[in-house]
């Protein structure tokens, strides 16, 4: 049993999500010896984006008022980058994709024990690469790279599964007042949201498994 829990909130297409997954790596390596259960839970920062997706200048254009706010605004977002070892391309991009089918696919590689892989894999494949994660052959290549078989997940992209359970973990976020992501949860009920530094994360792995051994101590855990 996981003497903590930590969900962490997020979206394929958030690149601070990715900082914030990188530095939450960093974290549990500071603490290997407490038991963690990490949990990836979705969430849409672009809930009515179209199944296709758009084209990323039209997205800039209506998310930073322009391509010269968006290009100030990933200046800063590559600068954090490094420090988390991340070389992002933004130029690289040309769609911006529905992020539902992506998150799909990490429900899929999670209930396989491979969820973080997953999580890493489209996150390069996006800010780095370029490629559309909407798109079915990108998520299949994806899949097929984390050793998935493709007609195994052609099938779960052509229908309905994990759709539920994707709507109803934003609905969630929203009820526990996330707006915005990356969001960490800790046991349930202690939220940090924003790319906080590995520092940061790991006072507050601290600070949940303290809370656990009160609760044991009390007889409530």
């Amino acid at each position: 049993m996981a003497e903590i829990t930590i969900d962490l909130v997020f979206d394929t297409v958030c690149p601070w999500c990715y900082i914030g997954k990188r530095r939450l790596d960093e974290a549990l390596k500071m603490r290997p010896n407490t038991n963690i259960d990490i949990r990836w839970r979705p969430f849409l920062l672009n809930p009515s984006m179209p199944k296709e997706g758009i084209p990323h200048e039209i997205y800039m254009t209506r998310r930073f008022g322009g391509p010269g706010r968006a290009r100030r605004a990933y200046n800063a977002v590559e600068d954090v980058g490094l420090s988390a070892e991340i070389d992002f391309s933004f130029e690289n991009i040309s769609r911006t994709p529905s992020s539902v089918d992506s998150h799909r696919l990490v429900l899929y590689a999670e209930a396989r024990g491979k969820g973080g892989a997953a999580i890493e894999a489209l996150f390069y494949s996006y800010f780095v690469n370029g490629r559309d994660i909407g798109n079915f052959e990108v998520l299949i290549h994806v899949a097929e790279n984390l050793g998935f078989n493709s007609e195994d997940v052609a099938d779960l992209l052509s229908g309905e599964e994990g759709l539920e359970a994707i709507h109803e973990s934003n609905h969630l976020a929203h009820a526990q007042g996330i707006s915005g992501v990356p969001a960490f949860v800790f046991n349930e009920n202690m939220v940090l949201s924003g790319g906080y530094p590995s520092n940061i994360l790991t006072r507050m792995i601290d600070t949940a498994f303290q809370e656990r051994q009160l609760e044991r101590e009390m007889g409530l855990g």
